[in-house]
């Protein structure tokens, strides 16, 4: 029977700086990648089911091989040896069913080990989307609270240029008054003026009006005068004349006074008018140029009002635009949240489904371990039977031939066991200073324990040889090279973790920004920068382990990769170590194959 495992490692990588689609992507993906997953794991139960099936069926067939045999052996008797060859190639059938059945079992823990670290390496990417998206949430809260903060500045700088436009408009209406004011006084001063001059007018035309009258009178008297008798101008004459100088002297004072007086009125009103327009042409002239700076300004206020004006309708612009893009930016923003929050509970539903899923595969997994430890145990106990029944039928074969004068030779079933037996004890033997290892994960994959013997802990080829029911043999290969005191002691071969070690006794060797490149069967995988400030004592140890192999990171003794889940495993694993120079140090490569006995 022959069965063949098709492995498919679906690896899908996240771009944080790709926002809310690639998260979206992602999941579709890691949907996808699970759903092949899923796929692969039903292909794989189906097959341990066949491959289960396949050993009951060859347990009952040996069952009544084995019926048959012992009722052959009571017919036949001396014949026994002719029906082993009979059955031989019967015999080499099963083996190679057993043989390929365990290795089908190898691949079917081969691939449960890489579908544990895709769910360790999905676990670690959902928890990378879930910081991203808190990531994304406090920046869209930032810029929001940023555009509010603009917006509210803004507003505080419109409702100032709104004050200062109401200031700059009672500052006008003040100013208006004011001119208002002094038109008022300059039109009072000017009436004022016009009166005065009316009065001097008025008392020009009575002062004339009077001397037409004394002239008048005057006149009447020197008309009565010539009309008079001789003698009584005679005898007035003197008294008339004195009479008349009386009136003439008085008149003359009369006028003499209001002339004065007159005068004195009149200088006195033209300097009161002189003074007054004075200092109200002064004030006039003074509000004049008031009144031009006034103008002025408001001219100047006019135009930075029309450009306040102008940045204002702006700003209001660009606030509305802002209000318009803040509006939209929050619906796109909840929108993505909420198609965000929908694959995150995606996500995790599909996570739990497959954490769910995965249990009940290690479930199955530990029982179908068990199952195949029990059918181990079956096949060991009936290979044993055979092995004894077949050293029985030698042993006659033996005496028959030796009765029959033969000489053939024949070789055991369990030869083998004791060749293998012996080899390994030459190799005891050969190097009786090497360094026996036990490996119990080895144990825990392949079924068995795992005896190694290394001569050079710095340079040398060696094997681990691991046999299954004494029928498949599982041979690792470890090829080491070292270029100084720094050597690869170790590599897990599941991948867990990969050991450093420093040979010198007496000087510490700083293997800060030293490379650890990876190349699993054939293929570069990787390659891992050691960080700052790693330093490995004489005689020291330093152990790298795996994001996700549940190391513990505690340096200088041991440190946790925490760019990668695990270091890979495959049938060749090359491991190299590179100074920070690009010098290589050391190198350890693994080679694991498996084959008949």
């Amino acid at each position: 029977m022959s069965t063949s495992y098709s492995m498919h490692r679906t690896v899908t990588t996240t771009s944080t700086s790709q926002g809310y689609g690639s998260a979206s992507h992602a999941a579709e993906e890691f949907v996808a990648a699970a759903e092949r997953e899923k796929q692969e794991m039903q292909q794989l139960n189906s097959r341990l089911e066949a491959y289960i099936s396949r050993v009951r069926q060859l347990e009952d067939r040996n069952k009544e091989l084995v019926i048959e045999l012992d009722s052959l052996r009571g017919s036949l008797g001396n014949d026994i040896g002719q029906i082993k060859f009979k059955f031989n190639d019967s015999l080499v059938k099963v083996r190679r069913d057993i043989s390929e059945a365990h290795a089908g079992t190898i691949g079917v823990e081969v691939k449960v080990n890489r579908l544990r670290d895709d769910l360790n390496d999905y676990r670690h990417r959902y928890e990378e989307a879930r910081r991203e998206v808190e990531r994304e949430k406090t920046t869209w809260g930032g810029a929001i609270s940023q555009a509010q903060a603009e917006l509210d500045t803004n507003k505080s700088r419109y409702a100032a240029i709104l004050d200062e436009e109401k200031r700059l408009y009672a500052e006008q209406d003040q100013l208006y008054l004011q001119l208002a004011a002094a038109k008022d006084e300059l039109d009072a001063a000017i009436a004022d003026r016009l009166r005065l001059q009316a009065e001097e007018d008025d008392l020009k035309i009575e002062l004339e009006f009077l001397g037409r009258i004394h002239a008048q009178e005057i006149t009447e008297l020197r008309a009565l005068l010539a009309q008079a008798p001789a003698d009584t101008r005679e005898f007035f004459k003197n008294e008339l004349a004195l009479a008349i100088r009386e009136i003439k002297a008085e008149y003359d004072k009369i006028i003499q006074t209001t002339k004065v007086d007159l005068e004195t009125i009149f200088q006195t009103k033209i300097a009161a008018v002189e003074a007054s327009v004075a200092s109200k042409n002064e004030a006039a002239t003074f509000r004049q140029e008031e009144i031009r700076k006034m103008n002025e300004s408001i001219t100047s206020l006019r135009a930075k009002l029309s450009e306040l004006e102008a940045r204002n309708a702006a700003l209001e612009r660009e606030a509305n635009t802002l209000q318009i893009q803040l509006g939209e930016d929050q619906r796109a923003y909840e929108s993505e949240l909420a198609k965000r929050d929908s694959a995150l509970r995606f996500m995790r539903e599909d996570c739990q489904t497959l954490i769910a899923e995965l249990q009940a595969l290690l479930n199955t997994k530990q029982t179908l371990d068990t199952e195949i430890a029990i059918y181990r145990k079956l096949v060991e106990s009936e290979e044993g039977r055979f092995n004894h029944i077949g050293q029985g039928v030698v042993v006659q074969q033996q005496e028959v031939q030796r009765h029959q004068g033969g000489s053939s030779s024949i070789v055991m079933s369990d030869q083998r066991h004791s060749e293998s037996h012996h080899h390994h004890q030459q190799h005891q033997d050969v190097y009786p200073q090497g360094t026996l290892r036990y490996s119990q994960q080895h144990e825990a994959n392949i079924g068995r324990g795992t005896t190694v013997f290394i001569p050079d802990k710095r340079v040398g080829t060696y094997e681990q040889d691991t046999y299954d029911s004494g029928e498949v043999q599982t041979r690792s290969t470890f090829k080491r090279h070292a270029k100084g005191n720094v050597s690869i002691v170790e590599c897990d071969p599941t991948g867990k973790y990969i050991i450093l070690e420093n040979t010198s006794g007496n000087i510490a060797e700083d293997v800060s920004h030293f490379e650890i490149r990876r190349v699993i069967d054939k293929t570069p995988s990787f390659t891992f920068h050691l960080p700052a400030h790693s330093v490995i004592h004489p005689h020291g140890h330093l152990k790298i382990y795996g994001r996700n192999t549940g190391g513990i990171h505690s340096p200088p003794d041991s440190i946790v990769m925490e760019s990668y889940p695990s270091w890979g495993q495959g049938t060749v694993v090359e491991t190299y170590l590179y100074n920070s120079h690009g010098i290589e140090k050391a190198s350890h490569i693994q080679t694991t194959s498996a084959s008949s006995r």
